[in-house]
């Protein structure tokens, strides 16, 4: 297994190149991690609310609490991910070994459909009718959005899969 030196991994040694491929790979994150999560969390609401669509406000309402989770997800997670960024050592092993963050995302989004397809199906009835809903335990759908969240959020390609590290 060849590993990918220091010097291909943090950079050219320059602390201001460093720092703004850093900034940018956060930027990166944000945005298209944001994406990932506003989606996913629009297949978690939509899947748990199976026949309870109503109409335009329905989703309205979902879009906007997607919105609202993935955002919220989103800054959670790169908060907590603060050590990855500062800390040189971990930012050095976290930028060399992408495979965990992949291997996190992809467990976290099956964990997550896992939980919701598993999950009690309810009946509902409101002034506009009887609907089913799923009803996941919130820890556990908790705890997979959070594996989920995390991984997105601090994704990195792994190195070793990139074309130049093949040489």
């Amino acid at each position: 297994m060849s590993t990918v030196p220091a010097s291909q991994v943090a950079g050219d040694g320059s602390a201001s190149g460093d720092r703004s491929r850093m900034v940018a790979l956060l930027l990166t994150q944000f945005f298209a991690g944001g994406l990932v999560l506003f989606v996913a969390a629009l297949l978690v609401i939509s899947e748990t609310a199976q026949s309870s669509y109503d109409g335009g406000t329905s989703a309205i309402g979902w879009a906007i609490t997607a919105v609202t989770g993935a955002l919220a997800s989103m800054i959670v997670a790169l908060a907590v991910g603060v050590p990855l960024r500062i800390v040189s050592t971990l930012t050095k092993w976290w930028l060399r070994n992408g495979e965990v963050t992949l291997a996190g995302a992809l467990v976290g989004a099956a964990a997550c459909w896992f939980v919701v397809a598993t999950s009690p199906v309810e009946t509902l009835v409101d002034n506009l009718g009887t609907y089913t809903t799923h009803l996941p335990n919130p820890w556990a759908l908790g705890a997979a959005w959070a594996l989920f969240t995390l991984s997105i959020a601090h994704f990195v390609w792994p190195a070793r899969w990139k074309r130049h590290a093949r040489r």
